[in-house]
């Protein structure tokens, strides 16, 4: 800063080419309104290096403070009147400026920019979704006279909607109204004291623990399936809990489930329904039968535990593949490992393409093909991480860990089951790919004899429609082609009937008045177009308020309201109150809104709270 004669670090050659970058944005020019332009810059320098560095934008950690960075800067926007995704634009200015000193950020500048408008869109669509409780929430503080906005009402806005404090700020300051910032940090504490109190650790007392043998447990699944052993413990009375002194079972624990099989002993037996981890060791789980005696001939269902441990293997050379195909910013952030298919949850910013699902099942396929040995090695933590090893950031690892190393495709710290070789899994199909939360998506999928009973119901699937449709398998496409072809025909066709029908109903359908005001309550037979068409219609007349709706299996109604009463009421507000009687929800634009619920019961107190809300229109 003083080698370059500048009085702030913001005019330097770090900062000022993203700030001029900014200006080409808005009307507003730096100089007339700097702390905007200076936050956002230092927002997207902070962003683009931190998802350079493999962090994602969540709700946990590291990554709520780059979802927080996106978000503020997007409400500092407003102030420069930017709207829209644009933070995204500047990460490639971030990149020109540090890439001779960090390579890395200028390589990943595309992944980091999608990423960025990814949370971008999803933040501003999220806004959106909370702009009709904001603009009622003024609405009603301008009706009472009060100039500012609850603190209770901004932290709804907040927990529901997402909404930062500082945006509702912003946007009551354009109302002119204030926020009761201080009541909303007590709604907020409130909050996180509720939290605190259902977090407590809560335990059901359970009988002791019957000691039979002393000792400490070993596990010994990775080498056997079979072994006698002695009971160490036991509780429970119908269905027990069994600590054995030896144990080849493997209870459930990163995902992978527990062991089932069987413990036998002299004048005993109990089939293992599930195994799981507890604070006295790993305990077999079951309903027993006969008197537990002190040695057993503990055995693992060996068919349950190998189709296991092909979907484990399977899992890593998935989440190896992720990676290589999509991109190192990959991570997993759940699993489920059964028997019978393997679920993994993993980091990325939009949905797979087909031929990105395509190019993941090849690479799982081809290292399946390679027939590539599973090791599994005893590091030191570091060592493991230094030579590679991924880890999982919500896991806990102790000094020594366990590592499962595929070739040189894949590494992980894992105390789970695993194949000898790839070969072992047979092959791997990916079954479905979709997204369970923001940023947050999941892979379903199958391997060995679960893929051949799965196309097999694909075949048969297949053969149902070849019966109906009539032809033959070459011919299906053409035949399905055909079929949505004279769809659309008909859907066309429908849709000029029903604009017919509008023309004929817009001047049949006719309200109350109240006073000058024409109040419309009508039940019409059609499609949800096709009512939103024609209260679009009706509104035209102007000085007209009303509510379209058809009654099926549930209610669906549209509330619209007349240009020249939109600064009296909203349709809005219509179709959230009348939604709310008819036990559902609504809302929508000023002029036009929907609504529906599942009470045809209360339709006469909907039509009543629509003349009320009208009432004070005349």
């Amino acid at each position: 800063m003083i080698m370059q004669g500048k009085k702030s670090i913001f005019e330097t050659d770090v900062f000022m080419p993203i700030i001029e970058r900014i200006q080409e944005l808005p009307e507003v020019k730096y100089t007339e309104n700097p702390v905007p332009f200076r936050i956002i810059a230092d927002h997207a320098r902070a962003v683009s290096f931190a998802i350079t560095d493999g962090a994602y934008p969540s709700n946990e950690g590291r990554g709520y403070v780059i979802r927080r960075l996106i978000r503020r800067a997007l409400v500092r926007a407003r102030e420069l009147e930017i709207k829209g995704p644009f933070l995204y634009r500047l990460v490639g200015t971030v990149s020109e400026i540090m890439k001779q000193a960090y390579p890395e950020v200028g390589e990943a500048k595309e992944r980091v920019a999608a990423i960025v408008k990814s949370e971008e869109e999803r933040f501003l669509r999220t806004i959106e979704g909370g702009m009709a409780l904001f603009v009622e929430l003024v609405e009603r503080a301008k009706k009472e006279n009060r100039p500012i906005i609850d603190g209770k009402d901004a932290f709804k806005l907040y927990d529901t909607y997402g909404f930062p404090i500082d945006l509702t700020v912003s946007l009551a300051r354009e109302e002119g109204l204030s926020v009761d910032e201080e009541g909303f940090e007590l709604a907020m504490e409130e909050q996180r004291r509720k939290a605190k109190e259902s977090a407590k650790f809560y335990t059901e007392e359970k009988e002791e623990w019957n000691v039979i043998t002393e000792g400490e447990q070993k596990f010994v699944g990775y080498d056997t399936l079979e072994i006698e052993t002695e009971v160490l413990a036991w509780r429970g009375k119908d269905r027990v809990e069994i600590i054995l002194k030896e144990t080849p079972f493997y209870g459930e624990a990163g995902g992978q489930v527990g062991d089932t099989g069987v413990i036998e002993g002299e004048g005993f037996r109990m089939r293992v329904e599930n195994t799981v981890v507890t604070g006295a060791g790993i305990a077999c789980i079951g309903k027993p039968e006969g008197e537990i005696p002190q040695r057993v001939l503990a055995r693992v269902d060996r068919k349950k535990r190998l189709s296991t441990a092909r979907n484990h293997t399977a899992t890593h050379l998935l989440h190896a593949a992720l990676r290589k195909v999509l991109g190192e910013h990959v991570r997993q952030e759940g699993s489920l490992v059964a028997p019978d298919r393997l679920r993994f949850d993993f980091t990325h910013f939009k949905p797979l393409s087909p031929e990105e699902i395509e190019e993941i099942e090849r690479i799982v396929n081809e290292k399946i093909y390679e027939n590539i040995p599973v090791e599994t090695l005893w590091m030191e933590f570091d060592e493991a991480i230094k030579a590679g090893a991924i880890a999982l950031f919500y896991e806990k690892y102790g000094k020594e860990v366990r590592v499962v190393k595929i070739g040189d495709f894949s590494m992980e710290l894992c105390g789970g089951t695993h194949v000898k070789s790839t070969g072992e899994i047979g092959i791997f199909k990916i079954k479905e790919e979709g997204g369970i939360a923001s940023g947050v998506r999941r892979i379903e999928a199958l391997t060995g004899l679960s893929v051949y009973e799965y196309l097999k119901e694909k075949e048969v699937l297949l053969s149902e429609i070849l019966k109906k449709a009539g032809g033959k398998e070459k011919d299906i496409i053409q035949r399905i082609e055909n079929m949505l072809e004279r769809m659309k025909e008909f859907e066309k066709m429908n849709r000029s009937y029903e604009e017919e029908l509008v023309r004929v109903l817009k001047e049949k359908i006719r309200g109350e008045k109240t006073g000058e005001v024409e109040v419309v309550w009508e039940k019409v037979k059609g499609s949800k177009q096709m009512l939103r068409m024609l209260a679009d219609e009706i509104r035209k007349r102007g000085k007209t308020v009303g509510v379209l709706y058809r009654e099926n299996a549930a209610i669906f109604l549209v509330a619209f309201v007349s240009d020249d009463l939109v600064n009296k009421i909203k349709a809005g507000t219509i179709a959230r109150e009348i939604g709310r009687v008819l036990g559902g929800g609504g809302g929508g634009k000023d002029h036009l809104a929907e609504a529906g619920g599942r009470k045809p019961e209360n339709l006469p107190a909907a039509k009543q709270k629509l003349f009320e809300l009208c009432s004070n229109l005349t």
